[in-house]
């Protein structure tokens, strides 16, 4: 299993194949929290060969990206 995790649904491209870029109804959701992400990892990267954790928002733009990314590489391979 390699699932994905989206930190974040703001992103700051404007890319011509994203169906976000299309949909009038799209609404930023914002940034997941950091209880949250570490509860996702802690219950998922037992059973996943690794976690994506780009998505569809840009990542990098949490503003914990690194902090985030190093908790999850400690507890199951990622993707970015």
């Amino acid at each position: 299993m390699k699932p994905s995790i989206e930190l974040t649904s703001r992103c700051n491209n404007n890319c011509q194949m994203c169906p976000f870029r299309l949909d009038s109804n799209f609404k930023d959701l914002g940034d997941m929290t950091e209880d949250t992400f570490k509860r996702l990892v802690d219950e998922l990267s037992p059973q996943s060969e690794a976690l994506h954790i780009f998505n569809r928002g840009e990542a990098t733009l949490h503003p914990k990206f690194y902090e985030l990314a190093e908790y999850a590489n400690s507890k199951c391979k990622i993707i970015l």
